[in-house]
């Protein structure tokens, strides 16, 4: 019924048959079905804003996604009816129309995903979805132009009959030529077959609609028009283009926000393997430096060794547990790191001075688990062990509203003039701070003569503040 050529076919009122006014009916056709198309995208936005999709969980999922078709529906169907009392309050106006004829549209969609989502495969699914597309669009190429016409059945005749053409070149764009030649970027290919397949299409087009609707509905008007006229051929093909051009623009839209879910999806995946490998690594490494420390100790001082050993297994308590929680209270890391120092005093006793500050509220920020152990495991391995007379070690901690400064400074011997960052845990959690806290760290590093000094500043935000972990934080962080 769209297609300029065939207007003079379709009976319409009298004083209108003229091919200039055809031709009017047809473009103002194309610019509804244009406004159409964009008026469905921001209703489809506006449920899409309206509908919060729930959290999907392996043994409910077809339940879930039925509820929040539901929900998405009852939206719809607010949106429509607000569309429909504006709609009959402006006297049917050509905007109202448009958004009227929509919002009926995407309120289908959404009642046939509702009754049909019980029935879940994918493939399923994707044909209803297709089938309810078309439907609208014949609801739009039936009903768009009442106000100058009232031959619905006739709209209807002439919409099926050039419907094949337009099955045809929609679904080899679709499923052929697009993912073939556009999506690898070939684009010479891709530009040649699609105008082949144009010509083509308008050719099926226009026969369609002469031997489909002309020679069976419209007898006597034969004789007035051409089954191989070629400039009506080329008509169609430019009709065919518009139509069904938005008909592939639209799902291209659905595919662009498809491919932009998984790559975040990907992403989200690949950082999630590589935060859990890096947390593999820290245990086994701080278990590695405390047994080694355990076994000295068994030898010098076994009274000695039954302390660390009741202070290892609060420890790996902690890394067992709360190591795996993206997030966990700043108050909890510094009693770990006091349980650290207080198992190093045991082992090197006198010989080493320890002095551990904490300013500012703990209690009220999170931070992720094991952050800041490496510092201090780095300071006691490349700094205090090889400096045993007159060694110290200095750690401040300061919390306020907006960031968390940590230092820490430890003696070195003093022709030690390499920075003690060798070694397993200190480039681990490097990696680990640019994964989980992306520009909002800074790590300065200060290598003296006969000191070192390493300080860590992280920005913290709303969210690191007396906030519970989500599932999602929690398969972030490899949890």
């Amino acid at each position: 019924m769209g297609c300029p050529a065939l207007w003079p076919l379709v009976p319409i009122q009298a004083g209108h048959r003229t091919a200039g006014v055809a031709y009017g009916f047809s473009s103002h056709r194309c610019r509804l079905e244009t406004a159409f198309f964009r008026r469905m995208v921001v209703n489809m936005n506006a449920l899409d804003q309206k509908t919060k999709p729930p959290r999907q969980t392996p043994d409910r999922t077809g339940q879930t996604a039925i509820r929040a078709s539901r929900r998405s529906f009852i939206a719809g169907k607010r949106i429509f009816v607000r569309s429909y009392r504006q709609f009959v309050r402006d006297d049917r106006g050509r905007k109202n129309r448009v958004n009227f004829l929509a919002t009926f549209s995407v309120l289908l969609g959404e009642l046939f995903s509702v009754k049909m989502l019980r029935f879940r495969p994918p493939v399923f699914r994707e044909i209803v979805i297709h089938c309810v597309a078309w439907l609208c669009y014949l609801v739009v190429q039936v009903l768009a132009l009442d106000k100058f016409e009232n031959h619905h059945l006739a709209n209807l005749r002439s919409a099926l009959a050039q419907l094949p053409a337009q099955l045809l070149f929609t679904y080899v764009m679709l499923y052929w030529l697009i993912p073939a030649y556009l999506l690898t970027r070939q684009y010479v290919r891709f530009s040649l077959l699609t105008f082949i397949a144009l010509l083509i299409g308008g050719v099926l087009y226009w026969e369609g609609s002469y031997y489909l609707y002309l020679v069976p509905f419209e007898p006597a008007r034969l004789a007035q028009e051409d089954p191989l006229d070629v400039g009506k051929m080329l008509l169609c093909a430019f009709y065919l283009l518009c139509t069904s051009g938005l008909l592939i623009g639209f799902h291209m839209i659905r595919y662009g926000f498809r491919q932009q879910q998984l790559n975040q999806q990907l992403v989200i995946a690949n950082q999630n393997v590589e935060l859990k490998s890096l947390k593999d690594q820290i245990h086994p490494h701080f278990l590695f430096n405390t047994l080694n420390n355990l076994y000295g100790l068994t030898r010098q001082d076994p009274q000695k060794a039954g302390e660390v050993v009741l202070r290892l297994s609060q420890l790996m308590q902690y890394m067992l547990y709360e190591g795996n929680m993206p997030l966990v209270p700043l108050r909890k890391e510094v009693d770990y790191l006091q349980n650290y120092l207080a198992l190093e005093r045991i082992r090197y006793g006198k010989q080493v001075h320890l002095s551990f500050q904490v300013s500012g509220n703990t209690d009220s920020f999170q931070i992720a688990p094991l952050i800041l152990l490496p510092f201090v495991e780095n300071a006691f391995k490349h700094g205090i062990s090889q400096q045993l007379d007159d060694a110290w070690l200095q750690i401040q901690l300061t919390a306020n509203a907006s960031e968390l400064v940590f230092k820490v400074e430890n003696s070195k011997p003093e022709g030690s003039d390499s920075p003690p960052t060798n070694g397993l845990g200190l480039p681990n959690v490097i990696k680990r701070l640019q994964l989980l806290y992306p520009g909002r760290h800074q790590l300065r590093q200060l290598n003296g003569a006969g000191t070192y000094l390493i300080t860590l500043t992280l920005e913290l935000t709303e969210t690191d503040s007396k906030r519970t972990p989500t599932h999602e934080d929690q398969v972030f962080a490899g949890g």
